[in-house]
């Protein structure tokens, strides 16, 4: 049996720590596309919701499904993801990218689950107070995102990304409290911007600052 030597073990341990220091994350610009995309898309809710456009109410899953996709395949351009985003392979972009791709994934499946299950209810009694439930995917969104963040932060060494972190905490709550009326749609496409346009433009000087 082969027996692991612990130097060698912490030796790893600290390479492995340093090595996602040593690197600038690069999903900046991905951050600041989705922040849009999403605060775009709250805020045009709103104005469907309150009337202020006098659009049907089956505009809102256009309007989400439209932007969401349009910026999902923005995402997959080199432009977007900084020229070499996916070749980059240190430990902090690994955690990163796995993180905001399971994170959307959730945010994904919840959406989906959400409207499934609501247009089975409609379907079957004609009522639509399914469709209510997608009052939560606003603090959900903003739970992803501060774990997002913080770890982020973690293994990269960023700490102005932290504020950031107890910043969406807070706008998942205050979304919570406003659940199910137009006020929430208006602070969420402003917690939206905050913690996706800021935060971005802190990963993109730090990845210019390396590179100068």
């Amino acid at each position: 049996m082969m027996i692991e030597d612990p130097i060698a073990n912490l030796t790893r341990l600290r390479e492995i720590a340093e090595e996602g220091r040593s690197q600038p994350l690069l999903g900046g610009r991905h951050l600041i596309l989705w922040g849009i995309a999403i605060s775009l898309a709250s805020l045009l809710h709103w104005a469907v919701v309150t009337r202020y456009l006098a659009w049907p109410p089956m505009t809102i899953a256009v309007i989400w499904s439209l932007l969401m996709i349009g910026a999902a395949l923005l995402a997959r351009t080199q432009i977007t993801m900084g020229g070499n985003f996916g070749a980059r392979v240190d430990l902090g972009n690994r955690v990163e990218r796995a993180i905001w791709q399971y994170g959307g994934s959730l945010l994904g499946l919840a959406a989906l689950a959400i409207f499934i299950s609501a247009l089975i209810q409609l379907n079957a009694n004609g009522d639509t107070d399914g469709f209510r439930l997608f009052a939560m995917m606003p603090p959900l969104t903003f739970g992803v995102y501060a774990l997002a963040l913080r770890t982020s932060a973690e293994v990269s060494g960023v700490d102005k990304l932290k504020p950031y972190a107890l910043t969406s905490l807070g706008f998942a709550a205050l979304t919570i409290f406003l659940a199910g009326t137009p006020a929430q749609l208006l602070a969420a496409t402003a917690g939206y911007l905050i913690v996706s346009i800021l935060p971005g433009r802190i990963l993109i000087g730090c990845e210019e600052k390396q590179a100068a």
